[in-house]
């Protein structure tokens, strides 16, 4: 899968960048990559999906990509997949919960990246705070 990454950022013309997270599930069928670009530090997430065909071996597909700068972010993936729930939060935030489950949590200096997959398209999430408030980020 880190493989695939490179040759599609190489593809993309996209020369500078700082992979800091991967996430390969075999058994879901599934990967996540985080990295960023300079020069503001731009925080992106790419969604692999395995190739699970006879004889494809570890084969991985960059399936989709979202941004991450915000709090709040969502991308879809045309081809029927989950919808990716991804932001940046600050050290104040405990965790961050769509549609009440728990999202992963990803350090990276000070801030916390944080992602979720899900087939709702229309997820609620709100963040829980270290002194234990609430802060709702998206509500339908």
């Amino acid at each position: 899968m880190e493989e695939v990454f490179h040759e599609e950022m190489n593809d993309h013309d996209i020369e500078n960048y700082s992979m800091f997270y991967l996430h390969k599930d075999k058994a879901a069928e599934k990967g996540i990559v985080l990295y960023q670009t300079p020069p503001k530090k731009n925080t992106s997430l790419v969604y692999f999906k395995a190739n699970v065909s006879k004889g494809a071996g570890d084969k991985w597909e960059w399936a989709a990509s979202a941004s991450c700068n915000q709090k709040w972010g969502q991308t879809t993936i045309t081809d029927g997949g989950p919808y990716i729930y991804c932001g940046t939060v600050g050290s104040k935030y405990e965790k961050v919960l769509v549609d009440g489950e728990e999202a992963q949590m990803v350090l990276l200096d000070e801030a916390q990246i944080w992602y979720h997959l899900t087939g709702n398209k229309n997820a609620e999430g709100k963040a829980i705070l270290v002194d234990g408030s609430e802060e709702w980020f998206h509500k339908d």
